[in-house]
């Protein structure tokens, strides 16, 4: 996959998204983090996830722009992003 494939959207509720497997960026303050959301299939209501970067001190553009890359080396079709002011 390309990264200019993979899309970047606003963050919904976890659970609301149409998507299995996305990226996450969260902004708040000075962190920045970025999970990694599975569900096993459209049944499951629960979302599960797991840290991929933690503690960033990195601007919320550069870690879009790295979740971006990491998400087309591992097909992940999604990056959604959410900061303080969202």
């Amino acid at each position: 996959m390309k990264t200019a494939e993979v899309r970047i959207l606003p963050a919904p509720n976890l659970n609301d998204s149409p998507e299995d497997d996305f990226l996450l960026v969260e902004t708040l303050g000075e962190e920045t983090r970025i999970n990694r959301v599975l569900r096993n299939g459209p049944e499951e209501s629960e979302a599960v996830t797991s840290p991929v970067a933690t503690s960033l001190t990195a601007t919320h553009k550069i870690a879009v722009e790295w979740a971006t890359a990491f998400a087309a080396l591992n097909e992940i079709p999604v990056v959604y992003e959410r900061t303080e002011e969202d």
